[in-house]
């Protein structure tokens, strides 16, 4: 759909423009869905080695073992999953606000000026 065509409505446009906010709501929505899943899996993954496994002892000069190094590093991924998330939700409200400002007011100007 070409946006400078005259033919074209301006709820066609606003359509068009609403199906790609749409779909990029859904593209980074789902990304966090299956970054979330990947932490899980790695979180269970990571559960399910052996109290004896030598990943859990201690590596001499450090305090901690590999697999607490792992899972703190998981806890990090899912920490900052879910505090993107919701910063991305805040800014969608800020965009679907910008998205209504910039086209209601250029509905607003167009019946403006069909109106004598």
């Amino acid at each position: 759909m070409a946006r400078t065509s005259q033919k074209t409505s301006m709820i066609q446009f606003i359509d068009f423009e609403l199906m790609l906010l749409r779909d990029y709501i859904d593209y980074v929505e789902n990304y966090f869905s299956q970054k979330e899943l990947e932490i899980q899996n790695n979180f269970k993954e990571l559960q399910s080695i052996s109290k004896d496994d030598p990943v859990r002892q201690q590596i001499e000069d450090y305090h901690k073992s590999y697999f607490e190094v792992m899972q703190d590093n998981l806890i990090d991924d899912n920490f900052y999953n879910s505090e993107f998330t919701q910063r991305f939700r805040y800014s969608l409200i800020i965009q679907i606000q910008s998205f209504y400002e910039r086209y209601l007011s250029r509905i607003e100007r167009h019946f403006k000026k069909k109106i004598p």
